[in-house]
């Protein structure tokens, strides 16, 4: 299942250049935003990855506090942790 998404938020660190196991290399980083709940704001943590090569060359300047604004696509998919049970 693929969800379109569109938020801004500041990084929580800087962002970091990793290599997937299959050897496809990504960013990753971790976005704050913030989202009002019964009056009451909340700080949502959103953990993003980006393997396309412009955000590749940015990466050097995404930095801890940095403004970003994320559009993308989500992919959210099941897993069974060591219990047994189905997570999203």
């Amino acid at each position: 299942m693929a969800i379109n998404v569109n938020f801004n938020g500041r990084l929580g660190a800087d962002c970091e250049m990793k290599t997937s196991s299959n050897g496809r290399q990504f960013i990753s980083m971790r976005v704050a935003t913030d989202e009002f709940r019964n009056g009451k704001k909340e700080t949502v943590w959103v953990n993003v990855a980006d393997y396309s090569d412009k955000t590749k060359n940015m990466s050097e300047y995404l930095k801890k506090g940095s403004l970003v604004n994320i559009h993308g696509v989500e992919s959210v998919g099941l897993y069974q942790n060591k219990n047994g049970e189905t997570m999203i």
